[in-house]
């Protein structure tokens, strides 16, 4: 089984420095790298989602190739940090009308170059990792147009938000998502909501992470 590693929809990005020997000439320089990379996002919709270092490690470690831009998004979505504090009710059509898949992904590895053909197609498995998941539309969505191509999908998250925001899992969409790599509009979805509640296996997690957390922010580096 071949796997292919493609980041979630998520453009949160955290950057910290925290080496006491770095020069002030390489913090400048990562800074104006990240800002550069902000830049990119708000002036063009159209942009590959993901790109981060560590899914290139996770893609390494599994011997599996990272598709950078697999995933785009074509137009602006609703961001959920805005929509729920006004009252305005996100689901999956939020995702789905917004993204596309490239025929031509980059090509991991030095040499670098796009593919000719899409790299997806049945037989394939392609494992997509999110940052921070909340109620599972974007990865729902992307998990949604991979399958379109016919490859198998692996979904997981690096974290999930606290709270009553229960994963929904997309059933089906209507009409059908036959080409992926094009502009699709849903007009209605059929969900099965999972209850936070019976996906927990340790009850104490919670407080487990936040002092992993507080213990990390703390650590003297050398």
């Amino acid at each position: 089984m071949k796997l292919r590693v493609s980041a979630g929809c998520s453009h949160r990005a955290i950057c910290r420095i925290k080496n006491r020997r770095g020069s002030n000439r390489c913090r400048m320089k990562v800074q104006w790298q990240v800002r550069c990379a902000r830049e990119r996002l708000r002036c063009n919709p159209a942009t590959p989602l993901g790109g981060t270092q560590s899914l290139k490690i996770v893609a390494d470690t599994l011997r599996a190739s990272y598709l950078v831009d697999l995933v785009e998004r074509h137009a602006p979505a609703q961001k959920s940090q805005t929509a729920r504090p006004q009252g305005i009710a996100l689901d999956h059509g939020n995702q789905l009308s917004t993204i596309r898949l490239r025929r031509d992904p980059l090509k991991p590895g030095q040499l670098g170059g796009r593919y000719k053909a899409s790299p997806l197609k049945p037989g394939k498995t392609v494992l997509v990792v999110d940052d921070i998941l909340t109620e599972g539309f974007s990865l729902e969505a992307i998990r949604a147009f991979v399958k379109a191509t016919g490859a198998d999908v692996i979904c997981a998250a690096w974290l999930k938000t606290p709270g009553g925001n229960h994963y929904r899992a997309l059933a089906g969409t209507a009409p059908e998502l036959k080409d992926p790599y094009k502009p699709y509009a849903t007009a209605t979805t059929q969900v099965n909501v999972f209850p936070n509640s019976a996906q927990i296996r340790n009850p104490q997690a919670p407080e487990q992470v936040a002092d992993a957390f507080k213990r990390y922010s703390a650590w003297d580096w050398p």
